[in-house]
């Protein structure tokens, strides 16, 4: 029976070539990203750590892709020991799998089955060389459109303004009216042109009063 470790090395180097295809560069074994003025994409593959792979019944080897935007100055965060992942994004997201695997303990509430967001690995490996292939085709077929949604400063601020968090979209932003949000919508806007600036001025106080 191969080893934990080894499995997830084998997991982050059969997604490599995809993540490399999208122009991401590597950070770690687990961590990619993109880093441009203004906003730094990151992706990484997230492991279960010992409590929730217990929780599931699962191994440590099943992992989820999230992957987020971190908008504005990062040197608050540079000097951090794990900088850079997806939890310093204030906004983020995961990939799903295209294809029903359910969750390995089977006494779960049903919406544990449902779940998408975990590829499920067990210690033995057998089910290794699925996973690594499905998560390679959802990496192709739907990470490069959120990446290229996180680049559109319009887009991430509409979607601010009219949606709710989703776990099936974005999320990490807080709701409607939050500190955060309306922190982000701020800096965000600050890089439209002077017009479209005034709209969403005109815009801001309704959508905090709801009115």
């Amino acid at each position: 029976m191969p080893q934990i470790n080894e499995l997830r090395k084998q997991i982050s180097r059969g997604l490599s070539p995809c993540f490399a295809d999208l122009g991401l560069d590597r950070v770690s074994d687990d961590v990619v990203w993109s880093p441009s003025p203004g906003l730094i994409r990151i992706v990484q593959i997230s492991f279960l750590d010992s409590h929730h792979a217990s929780y599931f019944g699962s191994s440590t080897a099943s992992f989820s892709i999230e992957f987020g935007g971190l908008y504005g100055p990062v040197n608050l965060f540079e000097a951090q020991r794990d900088f850079p992942r997806v939890h310093y994004c204030q906004v983020r997201g995961k990939l799903h799998r295209d294809f029903r695997q359910d969750a390995p303990k089977k006494d779960l509430p049903p919406a544990e089955h449902r779940r998408r967001d975990i590829w499920w690995v067990r210690a033995s490996g057998e089910d290794l060389n699925a996973a690594i292939e499905g998560a390679g085709r959802v990496i192709t077929s739907n990470l490069e459109f959120w990446l290229s949604r996180l680049s559109d400063h319009a887009y991430v601020c509409r979607y601010l303004f009219w949606k709710d968090e989703n776990e099936r979209g974005l999320f990490g932003f807080g709701r409607r009216g939050s500190p955060s949000r309306i922190q982000l919508l701020e800096l965000l806007t600050a890089t439209f042109p002077e017009k479209r600036l005034l709209r969403w001025r005109l815009l801001l106080p309704s959508w905090l009063t709801g009115r």
